[in-house]
């Protein structure tokens, strides 16, 4: 016979995990953590490396775009667009083109991601570029000696892309729970 806290138990646990399940299909952008957004003068370019993974069961084939780009600057995408399989990830090459107009400064690039089969389904992630010469500074801490460090921009996304994917926070959760109904339903037996 099934006590109450151990059908109090199950029962929440089919909440949680109900609560939990996957959203709609998404695509999650991250700047490779290989690559380094370095600055870059007018009249160059850079190249960086995109990571476009599935959420939530995704797959299809993904159009990347650069979203209103300040005057001289433009990007291209290969392969463009990419095949993103469900819950693996893909790589673009995006290279930005600046033109030597191109007044110095900070900039911010939207790359927007969009699914081909369903434009429903879209990302942007924001890379903030210097455009002008790389800046060098000397720093020193007390455990080691002066050392030159290029200034480099970093990436940002919304606090919403940063964290745990979904597929892996849903996983961990299942298994938490199911620890608890296990452990829940021993010690109930363990009392008969």
């Amino acid at each position: 016979m099934i006590s109450t806290v151990t059908l109090a138990l199950l029962l929440l646990s089919v909440q949680t995990v109900s609560a939990l399940a996957p959203g709609e299909p998404a695509i999650y952008l991250q700047v490779d953590p290989s690559t380094k957004v370095v600055d870059t003068p007018p009249g160059g370019s850079l190249d960086i490396t995109i990571n476009v993974l599935s959420q939530s069961g995704y797959a299809g084939n993904t159009q990347l775009s650069l979203v209103n780009p300040p005057s001289g600057v433009t990007a291209t995408f290969a392969p463009n667009p990419v095949a993103v399989p469900e819950l693996e990830q893909s790589n673009v090459k995006m290279t930005i083109t600046i033109a030597s107009t191109v007044p110095e400064g900070k900039v911010t690039l939207a790359v927007n991601a969009k699914g081909v089969e369903d434009s429903k389904i879209t990302k942007t992630l924001e890379i903030e570029l210097n455009i002008g010469k790389a800046v060098t500074t000397t720093t020193s801490t007390p455990s080691q000696p002066s050392t030159t460090v290029i200034a480099s921009s970093t990436t940002t996304q919304s606090n919403e892309n940063q964290g745990i994917p979904s597929e892996i926070l849903y996983a961990i959760v299942i298994v938490v729970v199911i620890a608890i109904v296990a452990v829940a339903f021993l010690t109930m037996r363990k009392k008969k």
